[in-house]
């Protein structure tokens, strides 16, 4: 989980984006503010998609509480169904 914030990190900063050919590099006209969000949307997006849409999974592995979870998927947009694999 450390090597995957740590490359969440770097790819956010615009750093290493050579390694992650289909991930875009932040667009340099985008403030930090804009970067920050879109990469936590990303690394929320991720985990709700590896855990199957489980919230529980999900916040526990983010070491967030649940209302921080539902906080931070409603300000991106993110729907549970999305990622459910039934």
């Amino acid at each position: 989980m450390r090597e995957l914030r740590n490359a969440a990190e770097r790819l956010a900063l615009g750093l290493d984006a050579a390694l992650w050919a289909d991930a875009p590099a932040p667009a340099p006209q985008t403030n930090l503010a804009e970067q920050m969000a879109a990469h936590e949307k990303s690394l929320l997006a991720a985990s709700l998609a590896a855990h199957g849409g489980s919230l529980k999974s999900t916040y526990e592995a983010l070491g967030l509480s649940r209302k921080a979870l539902y906080e931070k998927m409603q300000k991106h947009g993110l729907a549970r169904e999305t990622f459910r694999d039934d």
